[in-house]
């Protein structure tokens, strides 16, 4: 409205409107009847997007205000700190530094832009902000999503909590084996983890993890066995490279603690369970088998091997073995998802001390509650 000549300005001598304090009003708006949060009723059609984001009078574009937008008690409006700026003088709209808007294709990076996570991220919300967020309620209940493009599965921090319950099984081969299940008296087998998958701007994102793991077999005194401990901790670091969109490759180096038998006596069935830590290699695959609408299906293959381990007496040997989850996945929104899903896994080893050598392999199979947010 002030511009009357048509003035133009660049980013280099922009005069910011956001910092412009008990700013004048021009003209007169007229009496609004939509609700500042914006409206879209499939039925009736009404529609008003958030108030309070900014034109751009090149392209025509309205961008409305983000999710972390403040409201302004005062203007009764929606203030955004992340979708731009905009001059005092001409009125004109400035994207992010970084960021050019187009008309077609929303927000771009710019030609020299140095590309990072943060800058990914922000283009991400930003281009949704003008062509879904506009529409502030969701249809009909049900968020609708799709795959995520190759840009768009590391560009942010994620964090996967997941807590496991099942039964583990140690077979020791030619004597005894010894289960968790609470039927035969023993306190059961569960294990909590947090996955922290690292932002990255390539294909490539850095893996961190806890695990805390509880895990008792059942009565051993009977036969004069016993366990030492039945808390279990675990670190992982490790590695994804998104191979396509929906499918990531997958590498883990792990510090596992676990229970190997150690034979006591030449008498049968006289076995001490000791929790040891092992140097573990898990490579393998995780893939979205399937999606449809906010619904999909996650699948996830590990092959794993662990180095020779001498503890005390005691060595652990020719350690091998594999994991596999299948679960179901909702999206509870664009960054929260909720996973209830089988996971089964075996491990085959040889553990020798003075009195010989023993077969173990260790069977789990059970159930995996999983939460995952995207920062």
């Amino acid at each position: 409205y002030k511009n009357q000549d048509f003035e133009e300005k660049s980013i280099v001598n922009l005069k910011s409107g956001l910092d412009v304090k008990n700013p004048k009003l021009e003209i007169t708006a007229a009496p609004q009847q939509a609700p500042v949060d914006g409206v879209f009723n499939v039925k009736s059609g009404d529609f008003a997007p958030r108030a309070g984001g900014f034109i751009d009078q090149q392209t025509g574009l309205y961008i409305a205000p983000d999710a972390s937008a403040h409201f302004d008690d005062k203007n009764g409006v929606y203030t955004a700190e992340k979708t731009g700026n905009f001059d005092a003088d001409t009125g004109d709209y400035f994207a992010p530094k970084g960021l050019i808007l187009d008309a077609k294709r929303g927000f771009i990076l710019e030609k020299n832009a140095d590309v990072k996570p943060e800058l990914l991220a922000l283009r991400e919300d930003l281009n949704k902000s003008i062509a879904r967020d506009t529409v502030v309620g969701d249809l009909e209940g049900e968020v609708m999503l799709a795959a995520k493009t190759l840009r768009e599965k590391f560009i942010r921090n994620r964090l996967s909590f997941s807590l496991k319950s099942g039964n583990q099984k140690l077979d020791l081969v030619g004597n005894s084996g010894f289960n968790t299940s609470r039927e035969s008296g023993a306190d059961g087998a569960w294990n909590m983890s947090i996955l922290w998958q690292m932002a990255s701007s390539n294909r490539f994102s850095p893996l961190l993890g806890l695990s805390y793991a509880r895990v008792g077999y059942e009565d051993l005194t009977y036969n004069g066995d016993r366990q030492d401990s039945k808390s279990l901790f675990s670190i992982t670091t490790g590695l994804k490279y998104a191979l396509t969109n929906r499918v990531d490759l997958v590498s883990m180096l792990v510090l596992e603690q676990a229970h190997y038998a150690n034979q006591l006596s030449s008498l049968p069935n006289t076995y001490q369970f000791k929790s040891i830590v092992m140097t573990r290699v898990n490579l393998g695959v995780d893939a979205e088998l399937v999606r449809a609408n906010s619904f999909s299906l996650m699948g996830q293959f590990l092959g794993n091997m662990a180095f020779r381990k001498r503890y005390n007496n005691q060595v652990v040997s020719e350690n091998s073995g594999f994991n596999i989850k299948l679960t179901p996945q909702y999206a509870l929104s664009e960054k929260k998802s909720l996973g209830l899903g089988i996971f089964a896994s075996t491990e085959k080893s040889i553990i020798t001390n003075s009195l010989g050598s023993t077969d173990q392999k260790r069977n789990d199979l059970g159930l995996e509650l999983k939460f995952i947010i995207d920062l």
